[in-house]
């Protein structure tokens, strides 16, 4: 029994030398991260400042959210070829990060760069198909740009844009009606009316959406009286679009 005892005396011993000797470890360690984080002479003030000074300054940090986080900082500030900047680091860094693709392109917007700009969406949304935001910009962007296309008689590449909207969001009535003014000019109304349908379930309060829908029953399909109820449901919605269907029907021969 004593010799029981005295063994377990002895691991005791052991084991709190060992125990002194980590701790010693751990305090020499974290000295040698103090000394390393802050020279002689040095604030936290200064070491923080460093850490938010543009990159061309301080030591690239194989930390991609740090550089996201650089790059928020430089675009509040205006500095957005220094944000795209961070931007491609954090992503060279982390090549699945959505926010770096998101932010990339919410600042290429900004910048006028609108292609590249969908091409930084399209990317966070197959990285994170779930990016909420990123899906909202991409079809926002898609859509103006399908309108433009279709302003400039680019039909075709209109409804394309509008079908990877759809494709994005299903239940986005703009895209529906811009693709059915795209469709129309193609000679498709049939098409368009199908789009005019779906917008205006989707988006019923949408003034526009039925007196376009009017027009289209009435000048390329000679349907009077459908359209008739199209006009009298725009006006309802927005009293402003009863000059524009007098207008119309003034045009029409007697």
């Amino acid at each position: 029994m004593r010799l029981f005892i005295a063994l377990i005396y002895v691991v005791a011993a052991i084991i709190r030398v060992i125990a002194e000797l980590v701790n010693r470890h751990r305090v020499n360690k974290d000295k040698q991260a103090l000394t390393r984080r802050r020279q002689p002479g040095r604030t936290p003030r200064q070491d923080a400042a460093d850490r938010l000074r543009p990159v061309d300054k301080v030591a690239h940090t194989p930390d991609p959210v740090l550089h996201h986080d650089r790059a928020i900082s430089a675009a509040k500030c205006g500095d957005y070829s220094q944000a795209i900047s961070e931007c491609n680091l954090a992503i060279a860094l982390n090549p699945k990060y959505a926010d770096a693709y998101y932010l990339r392109g919410l600042i290429r917007y900004r910048e006028g760069d609108r292609d590249s700009a969908i091409e930084d969406y399209e990317r966070a949304i197959t990285v994170d198909p779930d990016h909420t935001d990123a899906l909202d910009s991409c079809a926002g962007a898609l859509t103006t740009r399908a309108g433009d296309l279709h302003l400039k008689g680019d039909h075709n590449r209109a409804i394309t844009d509008c079908n990877r909207v759809i494709g994005l969001k299903p239940n986005d009535a703009y895209a529906y009606l811009v693709r059915a003014w795209a469709k129309e000019s193609t000679g498709d109304c049939d098409g368009a009316i199908d789009d005019y349908d779906v917008a205006a379930v989707l988006d019923p309060g949408d003034a526009s959406i039925f007196f376009h829908r009017g027009l289209t029953k009435r000048i390329l399909m000679g349907d009077n009286s459908e359209s008739n109820a199209d006009f009298l449901r725009a006006v309802a919605l927005d009293p402003e679009y009863g000059p524009r269907v007098m207008e119309v029907l003034d045009d029409e021969p007697n």
